[in-house]
């Protein structure tokens, strides 16, 4: 291995797991701070080089769209602070807003110097190893607590995540990317189980709802083709049975909570967050609120109870990102993500198996995204802006445009 290849895979295996691996770095104002934004100063360290040194980069039609949508987030930004006024609190918002989005210039840099391959097989083994870490707390908690709420916050306290939910969906992309590692690797297919087990038990409706589409997708898929692939097979008959199982429990242990079931709880107060966020959005429709925190702009709620509480979160990716950026930036946002994903699923190069499970990926991604802010923490949204990137790079070299060697 030469002291490129060298350098290159260590700058990745360290992103990844200052990624996975959430070790707070302190606080800025009321935000607190993971490593996984450690991984983004590194971004903005190599960053100069990406735009010198790459032409694939400049002339990329993804990234021209990409700096195109930045550059009006910016305006809005500006907009509403002219009118408003601009506190750290809302700077803070907005440079996070933006920083997130730089995971794409992580996966150009992933894909320029050649390390696809390993990025995806780094990631799925190092989850695999988290996941071994997380069964040995929850095997014996299982077997003497059977109860699906339970496990949540052990979860929470032995694998630091605010909230699980997102851990959830990063583990679905790793179940995606293993079975797609697994087709040329049977190995992966034992990373498949590990990280499966771990999934089941984070009990996450939308998560479960998501990897049921998907599946139903890739069957589909194979079966055109004349060929099912077992895991796909597998993925749907496991999902329907851990949808029927967990629902059940969760009905059957659920009696002493609020209003019935937890389901019932959980569906009714979303909801009542959202009404007040769309509430928000009627009379903010143009700029939003200018990419500051919605949560922030939106203090209060009436619970389906009557009561006044607060506003935490919105639960709701769409909804969030139109509050805080207004219908004009949303329509281009989603058109543009609604592109990429259609850019790799119809993709009829050499590499279209590749593509279409980055597009799977992101459609998993927006499905939770429906009941969760998954786009806003850096475990999930590094997955989403890498492989829009993958998708947006591999797709040009069929368009005829300026792309590097390793892309193809």
């Amino acid at each position: 291995m030469n002291n490129t290849k060298y350098i290159d895979r260590s700058f990745i295996s360290l992103s990844v797991l200052f990624i996975i691996l959430p070790i707070g770095i302190g606080g800025l104002d009321h935000y607190q701070l993971k490593s996984g934004y450690l991984t983004l100063g590194l971004v903005v360290f190599i960053f100069p080089g990406i735009i010198t040194v790459s032409l694939a980069y400049l002339n990329n039609r993804t990234t021209i769209t990409l700096w195109c949508i930045r550059l009006l987030a910016l305006i809005i930004f500006l907009s509403v602070g002219g009118k408003q006024g601009v506190s750290n609190s809302d700077l803070l918002s907005f440079l996070g807003t933006i920083g997130l989005t730089l995971f794409y210039e992580f996966g150009f840099y992933i894909i320029k110097s050649g390390q696809l391959d390993y990025y995806l097989q780094f990631m799925v083994f190092s989850t695999a190893l988290l996941c071994i870490y997380l069964l040995i707390f929850l095997v014996p908690l299982v077997l003497e607590n059977p109860m699906p709420s339970f496990y949540m916050p052990i979860i929470r306290d032995n694998y630091h995540h605010a909230w699980p939910n997102n851990f959830s969906v990063y583990l679905l992309i790793n179940i995606l990317m293993a079975i797609y590692l697994g087709q040329a690797n049977k190995a992966y297919l034992l990373c498949f189980f590990i990280i499966f087990s771990v999934f089941i038990l984070t009990f996450c409706r939308t998560s479960f709802g998501a990897l049921g589409i998907i599946g139903i997708m890739m069957t589909h898929d194979k079966f055109k083709g004349k060929l099912l692939y077992l895991p796909t097979i597998m993925l749907t008959i496991l999902m329907i049975c851990v949808l029927f199982v967990s629902l059940n429990r969760v009905k059957e242990r659920s009696s002493a909570s609020i209003n019935g079931t937890k389901i019932v709880h959980s569906f009714k107060m979303r909801k009542a967050r959202y009404s007040a966020v769309v509430g928000y959005i009627k009379k903010n429709y143009i700029t939003g609120s200018g990419f500051r925190s919605a949560s922030e702009n939106i203090r209060t709620m009436t619970t389906y109870q009557g009561k006044i509480t607060k506003m935490i979160s919105t639960h709701n990716d769409y909804l969030d990102i139109m509050a805080r950026s207004g219908v004009i930036y949303s329509f281009l946002f989603f058109g543009f993500v609604v592109y990429i994903i259609k850019a790799g699923l119809l993709d009829k190069g050499r590499r279209k198996k590749e593509l279409k499970f980055f597009s799977y990926s992101l459609i998993a991604i927006m499905i939770s995204s429906m009941t969760q802010n998954v786009l806003k923490v850096p475990l999930t949204s590094s997955l989403f802006w890498v492989f829009i990137a993958f998708i947006g790079c591999v797709s040009a070299k069929r368009d005829g445009e300026v792309l590097i060697e390793t892309c193809s």
